[in-house]
């Protein structure tokens, strides 16, 4: 028999919200970096959430994005 193994929820905030919680990043600041994510690879850590119109941040995502770009610093 499979054991089920669980997984954390991801923390998920919208652009205001995590630039409530972290305020080292305006609004606009983030949406720049969302808007050029194909090139600053921010696609590829799938830092963004998209449904319907609305943008979401993936907190932990983001932050292992930010790691990966000041060359890795804490890993």
């Amino acid at each position: 028999m499979q054991e089920i193994q669980q997984k954390a929820l991801p923390s998920i905030l919208t652009i205001n919200d995590f630039c409530k919680k972290h305020t080292f990043l305006t609004p606009s600041a983030l949406r720049n970096k969302i808007f050029y994510g194909s090139q600053n690879r921010m696609d590829d850590f799938k830092v963004t959430i998209k449904l319907g119109k609305r943008v979401y941040i993936n907190e932990n995502n983001f932050f292992l994005w930010l790691d990966a770009m000041n060359g890795g610093l804490h890993g």
